[in-house]
């Protein structure tokens, strides 16, 4: 969920290892990117967290999500998202 807070955006991850990872907004180099960084976590950090993710709008009908997971003994899990909006079918 995102959501405006002060002067930016905060982001919380609701997990379903059971954790609500807080993430604020910073300025991004590019116009068309959010970035969000790590601030503090409600539950625990294991097995897992997010810690950092980016939003890249490219078009009206296609974004990215890039997500980095912090895993035990600090490894860390990156995903990467390309999403594009559905063409409506009429049937």
């Amino acid at each position: 969920m995102i959501c405006v807070e002060d002067d930016g955006l905060t982001l919380v991850h609701y997990c379903e290892a059971g954790n609500r990872p807080r993430l604020v907004s910073r300025k991004s180099p590019a116009e068309n990117t959010l970035t969000f960084d790590f601030v503090d976590i409600s539950g625990s950090r294991s097995p897992n967290y997010l810690a950092h993710m980016v939003f890249s709008i490219l078009d009206a009908d296609h974004h990215t999500e890039d997500w980095s997971f912090v895993l035990p003994d600090d490894k860390v899990l990156h995903a990467h998202f390309d999403l594009t909006r559905a063409k409506s079918s009429k049937g």
